[in-house]
Order: structure tokens, then C-alpha cells, then sequence
């Protein structure tokens, strides 16, 4: 087929085929925080209808259409993220693609300025959102952001909000408990109380938002507080773990002035006595423009204010940040000039029980460096949906697929049954890192020779394994996933390299025979269920270590090894 616009052609096609699904999109869009809302909106509208959301953050032309085809024929909605752009105007193609009956805009911040010039331009972008939107529709404004206060729209809008009184959804009575925020919406002279798993004052905007759209999708106030009640963190977007006692929030999927200030306050909920020292590492702002120095400048004054005992700086434009924490009389402060120099001083300077604030633009890669020193794999899915900055590939070699990274590769699939699993130091000369989620589940396995280069086993890669009898961790892997050993009944005996420092839940549960575990003093977290029904275990490590505290506070029968 000739057309004399390829894009113009794939928005008709799309658009076509949508018309045909009964399901009503929930249009998402703004500067920051669409991501999250839309996970809001999906976790509320999914606990009533029958639902598609969109995955991750595909919310480009291409990928939002390529969505759009995954709507089933009995999905009552469908929620996606929209990008405002670049380019301008981004927010309304797609949307005409789409046909939002329900749109919302987040933040109009300061992201894509070196495209845009200025935030007026980009909120005239994100309310393009409205072009695609049936006269009906309803549209869902920020009312805390002076930008959509007031805006000029063009169909009914409704505004959420925290500061501001005179919005139609707002959060009132805003307290912290633990790891969740409480609160009461105000709405229709109402008040209905809510609460979400997360903290930060951006997410009860975020959840606002979501609430707003539960109300216009027909659903009641108890079934959307069921709804926000579900939503988890996860990824790299404002994620609070623990891994092996230190404790981390990331959030370096994006970055900009905004972002940091957000950030920063839902980092500053966090309890300041629970934890030892309080650590910034932080990565450039990038998409600045020709303000980047103003506004790395501006980020160095915002985190010099802040109770931080020390600054890690990652990046050429950072360098202006680092300078004004310097000016502002802060001494400790270090400079990265490359991703395995920052892994390296997040490794020599983030202690057991310290937190540590980690905070950049994606193309930063900060999630790296956090897999480089503590084992975890975050930056794995980047490498393989941003497939234009990374090349990774599959082979196999000995019955075994693998997938190859730029520094690593990781065990996915194995394709030819054997009863006795050799791994490879490396392949491509890259390390093998890592064994994924439920690679051998189930399987029959005699023994296994894992690589010395081994950095994680993954949540139930070895559960429900036949004739496993003895295990052996090589000393540099750090991170035992949830359920990675669950249902082994052959299991017998196990040891754990001497540099492990985490143990997840589940890990070694219900291996009723496993007789012996060797734990080295390296591990500072153990799930509380990691070896729920090992009956007949006990483990054996140094006296006075964390092993030793969680066999005492569990009745498990400990052996002291020097």
C-alpha cells in the first residue's frame, strides 16, 4: 500500500481498529509522574472492570498503537500513558488515536525544555490530550500546579489537588504510617479516607488523580480505596528496598528540578533514626537545554539544604551541582567519571544500615551502577526495550539460552533437559551474572556447577527441583531471590558464598529434608519465611552474626563455625 504519509496512515489504521473495541481509554499525560498514575488508575478501575493497561512506560506513537491492538473484546477499559512530547503536538495525535473518554495531566514541568523553550508550550502540548476525546469526555487537571490552574480547556475538567482549596478531589489529614501515607479525600461534600503504599506527597497527587477517574468510570468509594490500597513501587520509580541491610530509594528513571524537589520530600518521610548515614548519589539532569548549567546549579542548591552525610556525583553536568555542595560548605563530597567508578564508591561508601537517595535521568544509568554493587539486575529490562542504545542477543551453549548484555549475560531458558547443569564463566567474554525466574522449576537435576562470576539467583529459578541433593554458592554472588530453592525435597545441604548479603523470603521454604546451611556473616537480611517448614535444619555460622540472631528468633538450631 502507497500512502503519502506513513504516520498519518498507521494513526487512520489504529484508529479504525479501535473504534471497534468497546473498552474506554484512560488517557494519561504530563512532564513527570504519568508512569505512576497510570499504574494508580489501572490498580482502581481493575478492581471492578475487566482491564488493560499499558505496560511499563510505552507511551509513544508507535507503542501506544501497537497497545491499543492488545485490547481484548470483553475489557471494559483500557488505561495508557501518553507521552506530551517531544515533539509538540504528540499528546493530541495519539490521542485522536485513541479516543480518551477519560484524560488526565499530571505536571507540567520542566523535562524536554531543550525542545520545548518554554512550559507553556509544553502544557499547550500535554492539553492536545483533549483533541482525541469525545464531547463528553472528561478531562482531569492538576489544581496544585500553577500551569493547569485556571487553564483554558475544552471539555468538562475537573482538578484534584492538595494545597489548593477550591479543587473538586482533595487530600486532607495527610499522615505517615510506616511505609504507607493516609488520608481523606474531599470530594461532592464528602470526605472518604484513603491509604497507599508508598509515601511522597506527588503520589497522593498521583492517586488523586486516580480517584478522580474511579468516580467518572462509576465506581464507588469504597471500591476505589480498595483499588489504591493495591498499588505497589516497583522498578526504578520512587522504589524504597532493601537489599542485604542497605537501604535504597530509587527513583532515576527521570529527572528534572521538579522531580528532585518531589523526590527529596518523599525521601525525607522516611524515619531519619531508623537508618545510619544518609547518602546522595545523584546523576545529571539531561534534556536541560541551554539552561543545564542554571538548572544543575539550582539542583546543587536544592541538596546542599539537604541532611545529607555524603554527596556521590555522577556525570559531566552534575559537576556544577557538586560545586555548589562544595560552596555551600559540605566536605563530603566524591565525583564519578564513569558507571563501574560509581558502582565502585557506592560499594566502599553505602554501609550496612545506611540509606542512600539515588536520583537521575534515565540515560544516566544509575540502576547500573545499583546492580554492579549490590547484585540486583533493574537495568536488564532497559537493555532490552531500549534497543537503540543497547545490542542484546541470545545464545545457547550446552542446552542452556542466554541472554547477552552489554556487561553480563543471564541463564532465561533451558532448552535441552540435562540432569547435570555446568555453567559458563562467561560467554562473549561477558560474565554470567545471573540465573532467571523459574529456569530450572520443576526440572530433574542431579548436580550444579554454577559460574564464580555469579551475582543472582532469581525468585523460584531452582523451586520444586527433583534430586537436588547439595548446593554450592561461588563467594561473589550477593542476592538469593524469593522462593529461589522453595519445594526442593531432595535437598540436603547448602552454602552460601562468603559474600552474600541477602536472603530473600521464601528462599529455602519447604525443603523438608535440608539438613545444613552455611551462612556467611556477609548476610544482613533473611526473610522471615526464607526456611519456613526445614524442619530438621540447622545453620551453621560465625557466633555474634545476623544467622545466628535469625536462627535464635525462629527456634532454629544453630552451629557456631569460625
Amino acid at each position: 500500500i502507497v500512502v503519502d504519509n506513513v504516520v498519518d496512515a498507521y494513526c487512520r489504521i489504529i484508529s479504525a481498529i479501535r473504534s471497534t473495541k468497546k473498552a474506554k481509554t484512560i488517557g494519561v499525560t504530563g512532564s513527570i509522574g504519568k508512569t505512576t498514575t497510570k499504574e494508580f488508575v489501572a490498580c482502581v478501575v481493575s478492581s471492578k472492570y475487566k482491564t488493560y493497561s499499558s505496560r511499563e512506560n510505552d507511551n509513544d506513537l508507535r507503542l501506544t498503537g501497537m497497545n491499543s491492538l492488545r485490547i481484548n473484546k470483553n475489557d471494559d477499559f483500557y488505561v495508557q500513558e501518553i507521552m506530551e512530547g517531544p515533539p509538540y503536538g504528540a499528546a493530541s495525535r495519539i490521542s485522536k488515536m485513541l479516543i480518551p473518554s477519560i484524560a488526565i495531566v499530571t505536571v507540567v514541568g520542566s523535562a524536554h525544555l531543550e525542545e520545548f523553550k518554554t512550559q507553556d508550550r509544553i502544557l499547550e502540548s500535554c492539553l492536545g490530550i483533549q483533541d482525541g476525546m469525545p464531547e463528553d469526555g472528561l478531562l482531569i487537571l492538576n489544581g496544585d500546579d500553577p500551569f493547569q490552574s485556571g487553564a483554558e480547556t475544552k471539555r468538562k475538567t475537573v482538578y484534584y489537588g492538595i494545597k489548593n482549596e477550591n479543587v473538586d478531589y482533595r487530600a486532607v489529614n495527610i499522615k505517615n504510617k510506616g511505609e504507607k501515607l493516609c488520608f481523606d479525600v474531599l470530594h461532592d461534600g464528602v470526605s472518604t479516607p484513603a491509604e497507599i503504599n508508598c509515601f511522597g506527597m506527588h503520589n497522593i497527587l498521583d492517586a488523586l488523580a486516580a480517584f478522580a477517574a474511579g468516580k467518572a468510570a462509576g465506581m464507588t468509594d469504597d471500591e476505589i480505596k480498595k483499588g489504591l490500597s493495591t498499588y505497589k513501587t516497583r522498578g526504578v520509580r520512587q522504589h524504597f528496598i532493601n537489599v542485604g541491610d542497605h537501604y535504597l530509594y530509587l527513583d532515576c528513571y527521570n529527572s528534572s528540578l521538579e522531580a528532585i524537589v518531589t523526590s527529596l520530600a518523599s525521601f525525607n518521610t522516611i524515619d531519619r533514626e531508623q537508618y545510619n548515614r544518609r547518602i546522595a548519589v545523584i546523576g545529571d539532569i539531561l534534556e536541560a537545554g541551554e539552561e543545564g548549567e542554571e538548572i544543575h546549579s539550582s539542583m546543587g542548591k536544592i541538596l546542599a539544604a539537604e541532611d545529607f552525610d555524603l554527596y556521590i556525583f555522577f556525570g559531566e553536568q552534575a559537576k556544577t551541582a557538586a560545586a555548589e555542595v562544595r560552596k555551600a560548605g559540605k566536605e563530603q563530597v566524591v565525583e564519578a567519571e564513569s558507571i563501574d567508578q560509581l558502582a565502585q564508591l557506592m560499594k566502599e561508601n553505602i554501609s550496612y544500615g545506611d540509606i542512600a537517595f539515588v536520583k537521575g535521568s534515565r540515560g544516566m544509568n544509575l540502576e547500573q551502577a545499583v546492580d554492579i554493587t549490590f547484585g540486583t539486575w533493574y537495568h536488564e529490562f532497559y537493555e532490552r526495550t531500549e534497543s537503540e542504545d543497547y545490542v542484546h542477543y541470545t545464545k545457547t551453549v550446552d542446552g542452556i539460552e542466554y541472554l547477552i548484555y552489554s556487561d553480563h549475560a543471564t541463564a532465561v531458558l533451558q532448552k535441552k533437559p540435562e540432569p547435570d547443569i555446568v555453567f559458563p564463566e562467561s560467554i562473549d567474554n561477558r560474565p554470567v551474572t545471573g540465573i532467571d525466574s523459574n529456569l530450572f522449576r520443576g526440572k530433574t537435576i542431579h548436580t550444579v556447577a554454577f559460574p564464580k562470576s555469579l551475582k543472582n539467583i532469581r525468585s523460584s529459578a531452582f523451586s520444586s527441583v527433583k534430586r537436588l541433593s547439595d548446593v554450592t554458592i561461588p563467594d561473589e554472588a550477593l542476592y538469593i531471590d524469593e522462593g529461589a530453592f522453595a519445594d526442593c525435597y531432595d535437598l540436603k545441604e547448602v552454602k552460601i558464598g562468603k559474600n552474600c548479603i541477602h536472603i530473600s523470603d521464601r528462599a529455602f521454604a519447604n525443603c523438608k529434608n535440608l539438613e545444613k546451611v552455611c551462612i556467611p556473616d556477609t548476610v544482613r537480611f533473611i526473610g522471615k519465611d526464607a526456611f519456613a517448614g526445614c524442619g530438621k535444619l540447622s545453620v551453621c555460622g560465625k557466633k555474634g552474626s545476623y544467622a545466628e540472631e535469625f536462627s535464635a528468633n525462629h527456634n532454629i538450631s544453630f552451629m557456631n563455625v569460625e
